[in-house]
């Protein structure tokens, strides 16, 4: 897999994407296309594309795009964000994917403990994630009651709780 900065063409092809059934929650509305090319092709967010001989497969992003309002995130890791083009999903070829992000997201950072958020119901995503050395740590609620996992990968200071402990989901916590 080879991998380098996102730019304008790659995150237009991107935000035309369309996933099947329930996972067109990934889809980009028409309405924010513009705007989240932008955000995307600007390099202070750290979006990479993801090439397998020659042909683009999937994206990254490391850092705060990979948080979601409304859970609890501290300095103990990285966050990543992911995303395989909608016509290889579904085909095994996930975890093969997620390693090669790790590498390389590993390469860039010197190792960093990482961090991922799945939405809840997305149990193929879940599983990929677990199977390349995730471990879940909490479910939070968004304020639109969609139910998130954060899991982590590595050592680094991140405090990584039993594989076996239970998962509580917890409300999100509104400021003020």
């Amino acid at each position: 897999m080879k991998f380098r900065q996102l730019s304008v063409f790659e995150a237009e092809a991107i935000v035309k994407w369309r996933y099947p059934e329930e996972y067109s929650a990934y889809d980009v509305s028409d309405a924010s296309m513009e705007s989240t090319v932008s955000y995307m092709a600007d390099p202070g967010n750290r979006f990479f594309v993801v090439y397998e001989n020659a042909e683009l497969i999937g994206f990254c992003s490391i850092g705060n795009d990979g948080q979601v309002a409304g859970g609890c995130y501290d300095g103990s890791a990285l966050d990543l964000g992911a995303g395989m083009r909608p016509d290889l999903i579904g085909r095994h070829g996930g975890a093969k994917f997620l390693q090669g992000v790790i590498e390389f997201v590993e390469s860039e950072t010197c190792g960093a403990s990482l961090r991922a958020t799945i939405v809840s119901w997305n149990e193929r995503a879940l599983r990929v994630a677990e199977a390349v050395g995730f471990i879940p740590q909490t479910k939070f609620l968004r304020s639109d009651g969609q139910e998130f996992t954060i899991l982590v990968r590595g050592g680094g200071s991140a405090r990584l709780a039993p594989p076996n402990t239970p998962l509580q989901p917890t409300a999100e916590k509104r400021g003020g």
